[in-house]
């Protein structure tokens, strides 16, 4: 990346299409897939049992934990798939799927910590949670990219930021109502479907929502960890542009 390549929301934008290549639809498919077949084995064996009980708890937690640790390395395998393509030599999504376990205790404590900054900053007043998040919106990088530590990639996330934060929260903003947009795209059209075809209100209903939800999911995932990196790598290169 060229380092007159100046961080701003068109650029990130721009750039997006560039990282999100084969490795990136291959990662959104496979987590989808898992965690549709997850959620799947857990409906059906509810139904088996009659319901949830509270022997059924131990498994419950099992699919929960099973899908967080994949959420793990899903995202980090994300970011390190779109900083392969980012510097011109893509990597398969296997290979993405392996820095993202070689991250994985670091990706845990970060993502545990982070989780209850943003959410006690949003209980204050939701304020201190977006500059939170907006704040250290670059950790994640940092650890997967970088190899930095939990604490030294929140640093380093918290240096970066300074000077783009407006920036950084107005992209989100663009990001969360593209996110609507398309959410709303996938689920408007299959409610009408499910109405039409008489599944409203069924069992048919909710595991075509579960299966909705899955891929959805999966997909923010991604994408959300691609943008990441695009803004990591170009506040990077603007920083290396300033003199010392």
């Amino acid at each position: 990346m060229r380092a007159t390549e100046e961080f701003t929301i068109g650029r990130v934008y721009r750039l997006l299409p560039k990282v999100l290549g084969q490795e990136s639809i291959s990662l959104w498919l496979n987590f989808g897939l898992f965690a549709t077949a997850v959620d799947l084995l857990q409906v059906a064996l509810q139904r088996v049992s009659g319901g949830p009980s509270l022997a059924g708890r131990p498994m419950a937690i099992a699919f929960f934990v099973a899908v967080f640790v994949a959420t793990c390395f899903v995202h980090c395998a994300a970011v390190h798939a779109a900083d392969m393509r980012l510097s011109g030599t893509p990597v398969q999504a296997i290979v993405a799927l392996r820095a993202g376990l070689s991250r994985f205790w670091p990706y845990l404590g970060l993502s545990t910590l982070l989780s209850l900054v943003i959410t006690f900053g949003l209980l204050m007043l939701i304020a201190p949670g977006l500059f939170a998040a907006v704040a250290f919106s670059l950790a994640t990088p940092a650890l997967v990219i970088r190899r930095a530590g939990v604490f030294d990639s929140l640093g380093a996330s918290w240096t970066m930021t300074k000077g783009h934060r407006l920036e950084i929260l107005g992209l989100m903003l663009v990001y969360g109502v593209v996110c609507g947009l398309v959410i709303a795209a996938v689920i408007l059209p299959g409610a009408a479907v499910l109405y039409l075809t008489g599944l409203a209100g069924t069992v048919g209903q909710s595991l075509v929502a579960l299966v909705i939800n899955d891929f959805l999911t999966s997909f923010v995932l991604v994408v959300a960890g691609a943008i990441s990196t695009v803004m990591f790598r170009l506040i990077e290169a603007d920083r290396a542009a300033i003199p010392a």
